[in-house]
C-alpha cells in the first residue's frame, strides 16, 4: 500500500453524469495503483434547498473530522464549501491535493444564484487554493487561470479520459432504437446546447431516417419531453442506467457536444464517444476543439448553430466511410493518450511525490 487517501467530493453526484463518472474512475485508478481511498460523498438531494444542501457539506464534512486522522493525505474536488475541512487538514500538517474542474465563471454558470455572494464565493475559492500542496486543473485554460495567484510549480494538467474498457466499439447491449441515430448524453444543462440540438432536428437539411436520441436529466428536460412528443424523430430516454450508456454510444453514427459557451473543460462524453469508435460533432470551444480537429476523428461547427448541426449530421450520415475511419482515429487517440488508466498513472505519480 502507497499510503491512505481520505477523498472528498462536496457536489451532490448523480449517476450517469460526468461528475459521477470522473470521481468514480479517479478512486478506482488510485486503488488499482496500491493507494487506500476512504471516499467521502453524497448522492444529490431529490428536492435540494439552501438549508438541506448547506446541511449536506457540514454533515459530511463532520464526518470527514473525525476519521482524517486515518489518513496520509487529502484529495479534494474542489468546491468552495470545502475550505472549513482544508482548514483542518492543514492544521494537521496533512498533505493536500485539490482538483479543480473549471473555471470561477464555470461555478456561477452552473449555480446562478451564487450571484449574489460572488466575492464570498471567490475568496473561499482561492483561500482553499492557497492552502493546497498541488492543485490538478482538468485544462490549460483552467491552469492558467489558477497560476495567476499560485505558485507554477503547484499546479499540474490532469485532463479528463474514459474507460476504454466499457467504451470501446460494439460494446454491449445495443438499444431497441429502430434506424440510425445520434445520440447526446449527460446533464440536460441549457449551457449543454439543448436547444440547439432540438432545433437541428427541424431543419430542412436534417438527414432523413436519423433520430436524436438525448439520454439524462437536468433543467431542459420539460423542453426535450416536449419536442419528442411533437417530433417522433427526437427519442427521450430519461436517466438510464451507467452500464448502458456505452452500448448507446456505439452503436450510434456521431456523438453530440453542441455545448454553447466555454466552460473551462473538455467534457467527458467526448472522450467516452471517441473510445467507443464513433465521431464526434462539437462546437468551436477551447478544450474539445483542438482534440477534435487537430486529430480529424469529428466535426467541428459554431456554437449555437442549428443549421450547422444539422449540416454536420446529414455529412456523416452520408459518409459510412469517413464517418468508420474518423471513428477509428478517435479510438486509437484514446487509448494511446487518454483512457483512465493512463491517467491514473500520472496521478499516482504526483501523489507519491507529494507524500514523500
Amino acid at each position: 500500500m502507497k499510503g491512505r487517501i481520505s477523498y472528498l467530493c462536496l457536489e451532490g453526484l448523480v449517476e450517469g453524469q460526468g461528475p459521477f463518472t470522473h470521481v468514480h474512475e479517479i478512486v478506482s485508478g488510485l486503488r488499482a495503483g496500491g493507494w487506500e481511498i476512504e471516499l467521502f460523498t453524497r448522492p444529490a438531494p431529490e428536492k435540494p434547498t439552501a438549508g438541506r444542501v448547506l446541511l449536506g457539506y457540514l454533515t459530511l464534512q463532520a464526518k470527514m473530522a473525525m476519521r482524517l486522522h486515518r489518513s496520509d493525505m487529502m484529495y479534494v474536488r474542489s468546491h468552495f464549501a470545502a475550505l472549513p475541512i482544508l482548514l483542518l487538514a492543514r492544521l494537521y500538517g496533512m498533505p493536500i491535493a485539490q482538483e479543480v474542474n473549471g473555471t470561477f465563471e464555470d461555478c456561477i454558470k452552473a449555480h446562478p444564484r451564487l450571484r449574489y455572494v460572488t466575492l464570498l464565493i471567490r475568496w473561499a475559492v482561492r483561500t482553499s487554493l492557497l492552502l493546497s500542496d498541488v492543485v490538478l486543473a482538468v485544462t490549460p485554460r483552467v491552469r492558467n487561470e489558477i497560476v495567476q495567484f499560485l505558485r507554477k510549480g503547484r499546479v499540474v494538467v490532469l485532463p479528463n479520459g474514459a474507460n476504454t474498457e466499457l467504451f470501446r466499439p460494439g460494446a454491449l447491449p445495443r438499444p431497441p432504437i429502430p434506424g440510425d441515430y445520434v445520440v447526446f448524453f449527460g446533464a440536460l444543462a441549457p449551457w449543454q446546447g439543448i436547444e440547439t440540438m432540438l432545433a437541428a432536428v427541424r431543419r430542412p437539411d436534417w438527414p432523413g431516417g436519423v433520430h436524436l436520441v438525448i439520454a439524462g436529466d437536468g433543467v431542459e428536460r420539460p423542453a426535450v419531453e416536449a419536442e419528442a412528443a411533437r417530433d417522433k424523430r427526437i427519442i427521450y430516454l430519461g436517466r438510464i442506467p451507467q452500464r448502458d450508456v456505452p452500448g448507446l454510444v456505439a452503436h450510434s453514427l456521431a456523438g453530440l457536444c453542441p455545448i454553447s459557451a466555454d466552460v473551462g473543460h473538455s467534457p467527458l462524453k467526448v472522450y467516452e464517444t471517441l473510445a467507443a469508435g464513433v465521431p464526434v460533432v462539437v462546437t468551436e470551444v477551447p478544450g474539445q476543439v483542438e482534440l477534435v480537429r487537430d486529430n480529424r476523428c469529428g466535426l467541428v461547427i459554431p456554437p449555437k448553430d442549428p443549421a450547422a448541426l444539422a449540416s454536420a449530421i446529414a455529412t456523416l450520415a452520408g459518409g459510412r466511410a469517413e464517418r468508420e475511419e474518423m471513428g477509428c482515429r478517435g479510438r486509437r487517440l484514446i487509448e494511446m493518450g487518454h483512457s483512465w488508466r493512463r491517467r491514473a498513472d500520472e496521478l499516482c505519480g504526483v501523489l507519491q511525490q507529494l507524500v514523500e
